[in-house]
């Protein structure tokens, strides 16, 4: 045999396999696991940094809008904060002094500090919610993949996006907060007393606080019995049903409606829960098969129950318990109410630690698992802003036109423009109710509210069809200029004398055009009764007319007066079928 016989070829050297070479190389592969289990941690807190960005960039068109108003309407001069009177049955104490502390400094002349508040309670409860997956076992990187799901979390948007639902976010966080003091077997009650601020903060926010005190409550109870359990709730649960006893019961409405629709219940959690994961995976039709599977894991594993792992039971089994009590009160509004994100917002909370449960135990199967898994949560996060563009489609365009609405009304107050209303009338009725024409005087007259900011044409518009145009069954005083027919409209009237004419309309979509060159009224009569649609736009100026939208009744064979305090704006009125007979027009 030549000595090249049975020689290894260059660059091809045997791999040592030796037990020392060996174990060189375990050592090595464990410490690049190692390291990857560390840089868990580092990518969670750079995921709560990119959410913020993320959300404030998607938040960026948001402005004050609705229930807002009635907390700034507390805060005006003259008027009582009414810390314990609850709002929309919910005891929010909290919230309103967290409200006032940002209005006292701010006002609405920043929306950024307001959202900034209740982004800072969402990123708390997406800690506490890592905080406890790692708790309870979960992959680092599993526990860090569903904590950015839940930044961005779709089912729950609205709890994100505006400021307002503060009052549903921070519960959750102080729940959480509660929760990882009472969970540990060890005697004496020290750490169980620190969880009363916690609780008795939490029930003074909204609702929400109960739910999240019987959470920790029922978490206590599966960890260290009755007495401990007990020992957790008591002063919350004296304190609330104190407040409801004394003040609470007063303003409890339940939803009006008949008695089988109560036989729902079920069916509004079932709507509710499965729609909240839905739109967080970004796909509805993998919301009953993910929460199935998750129900199935919990029962198959429900030994575990009185464990350390505990909570993961405790949280999913309320979770449900939240969405059959809130039928309970709302099932008669109707099931598609489940679904609102204010609501899907703490059921998904709710699950994650379960969820993290299950995908942990695929992720433990090998690198694959961990893949497949971190994809998975990849493209939930992508699926959840996608739920947030399309919610932002609707709401989007709401805010920015009650923005400009508003602030071109306090145009109209601080420029003492004539008004066709009285002071508690609605600035933007339609969704903001509870901001008045007093309310937005105070706000003026406090600096709280900008009266400089620039509006566009149809802004003006928009505030000077509530704050100028009024109408009433009684006759206006005084008398003004008379408002004249559109040249273009004249083919739908027919004089009548005596400056009235007879507008007829067969299918009750005509559009009759008056025209006010100054101040001036019209009374308007039709045959039967029925609703008339009103817009406004500017003489002289074709296709600039407000966005918004006024409808008012009339009474068959009684009068109606049109009113309009603004000049230089046209009326546009669709008409109702039937005849309708419009007087005090001037001539031309």
């Amino acid at each position: 045999m030549s000595p090249a016989e049975g020689a290894v070829p260059a660059g091809d050297a045997p791999r040592d396999d030796s037990p020392p070479a060996r174990a060189v190389s375990a050592q090595r592969r464990q410490g690049w696991i190692e390291l990857a289990r560390d840089a868990a941690a580092p990518a969670h807190y750079l995921s709560l940094i990119v959410g913020v960005a993320v959300i404030l960039y998607l938040d960026r068109s948001n402005w004050f809008l609705g229930d807002e108003f009635e907390f700034f309407g507390r805060m005006q001069p003259g008027t009582s904060l009414n810390l314990l009177v609850p709002h929309n049955g919910h005891w929010s104490t909290v919230p309103i002094l967290l409200t006032l502390g940002l209005y006292k400094v701010y006002g609405l002349r920043s929306f950024l500090p307001y959202a900034l508040m209740d982004i800072a309670a969402h990123l708390a409860v997406v800690h506490l919610l890592w905080r406890w997956m790692r708790r309870l076992g979960a992959d680092p990187w599993v526990a860090t993949g569903l904590a950015a799901v839940f930044v961005v979390v779709g089912g729950g948007v609205e709890n994100v996006w505006s400021w307002f639902q503060v009052s549903f976010v921070l519960p959750v966080a102080l729940g959480l907060a509660a929760a990882f003091l009472v969970d540990h077997t060890e005697a004496g009650s020290g750490r169980d007393l620190l969880t009363w601020p916690l609780g008795v903060a939490a029930v003074m926010c909204s609702g929400v606080g109960v739910i999240m005190v019987f959470l920790y409550a029922l978490l206590a109870l599966l960890r260290r019995g009755w007495r401990a359990a007990f020992r957790v709730a008591v002063l919350p649960a004296v304190v609330y049903l104190a407040w409801f006893a004394a003040i609470g019961r007063e303003y409890l409405s339940l939803q009006p409606g008949p008695l089988w629709q109560h036989f729902l219940v079920f069916d509004y959690a079932w709507t509710g829960l499965t729609s909240a994961v839905g739109a967080t995976v970004g796909w509805s039709g993998f919301g009953p098969i993910l929460f199935v599977a998750l129900l199935v894991w919990l029962f198959l594993e429900r030994r575990r129950i009185r464990t350390n792992t505990a909570f993961v039971f405790a949280s999913a089994g309320v979770a449900l318990l939240y969405f059959v009590l809130l039928g309970v009160d709302r099932v008669t509004a109707g099931l598609w109410e489940s679904t609102l994100t204010r609501y899907g917002y703490i059921g998904i909370a709710l699950l994650l630690p379960a969820t993290a449960d299950v995908l942990t135990r695929l992720a433990r199967r090998g690198v694959t698992g961990r893949v497949v898994v971190l994809t998975a949560c990849g493209l939930a996060v992508v699926g959840s802003v996608g739920s947030w563009v399309t919610f932002l489609q609707t709401w989007n365009p709401i805010t920015t036109t009650t923005e400009g609405q508003v602030l071109a009304a306090a145009h109209l107050l601080q420029s003492g423009a004539p008004l066709a209303v009285t002071g508690g009338a609605g600035v933007e009725p339609v969704h903001s109710g509870n901001l008045t024409v007093d309310m937005l005087r105070s706000m003026i007259g406090t600096g709280s509210i900008s009266t400089d900011a620039p509006v566009s044409a149809t802004d003006m518009l928009n505030a000077e069809l509530f704050l100028q145009v009024g109408i009433s069954s009684s006759a206006p005083t005084g008398t003004g200029q008379a408002a004249r027919i559109d040249p273009a409209s004249l083919p739908l009237v027919t004089a009548t004398g005596d400056g009235c004419v007879s507008a007829g309309s067969a299918s009750g979509t005509s559009v009759l055009q008056l025209d006010f060159a100054g101040p001036g009224a019209v009374a308007m009569s039709t045959e039967q009764s029925s609703e008339m649609t009103l817009q406004l736009s500017l003489t002289g100026t074709p296709g600039v007319a407000s966005s918004a939208t006024s409808t008012f009744g009339l009474t068959a064979g009684q009068k109606t007066y049109l009113e309009v305090t603004a000049s230089g704006v046209a009326t546009l009125l669709t008409l109702p079928a039937g005849t309708t007979t419009i007087c005090g027009l001037g001539g031309g």
